[in-house]
C-alpha cells in the first residue's frame, strides 16, 4: 500500500523532514513547520531568526524572553493601575 506523502501531511522524503537544530527560513514548509511548533506567525519567526540567528534552541531563548518581558511588563501597567 503505498500513502501519498502530502495528502497525509508528512515531509516530502526527497526534501527531508524539518531540521530540528536549525531553522531555515527560505524554506516554506519549515517556515510553516517552526511557526506553529513556536506558536508565532511567520513574519514573528523570520524577525527573530534574524536576531538570534538560525539556531532553534536560540530561536526558542528569544521568544522565552521576549514572553517574560511582556508578562514583566504587562505586570507593571497592572501593578500601576491599582
Amino acid at each position: 500500500m503505498r500513502i501519498n506523502m502530502e495528502v497525509s501531511g508528512m515531509s516530502n522524503p526527497q526534501r527531508g523532514s524539518p531540521d530540528d537544530q536549525f531553522i531555515h527560513i527560505d524554506d516554506g514548509d519549515e517556515v510553516r513547520h517552526w511557526s506553529r511548533l513556536l506558536q508565532v506567525t511567520p513574519e514573528e519567526l523570520k524577525a527573530a531568526v534574524c536576531v538570534a540567528g538560525t539556531s532553534a534552541m536560540q530561536v526558542r531563548a528569544y521568544f522565552k524572553l521576549r514572553n517574560q518581558q511582556s508578562y514583566t511588563a504587562l505586570r507593571k501597567v497592572r501593578m500601576a493601575q491599582t
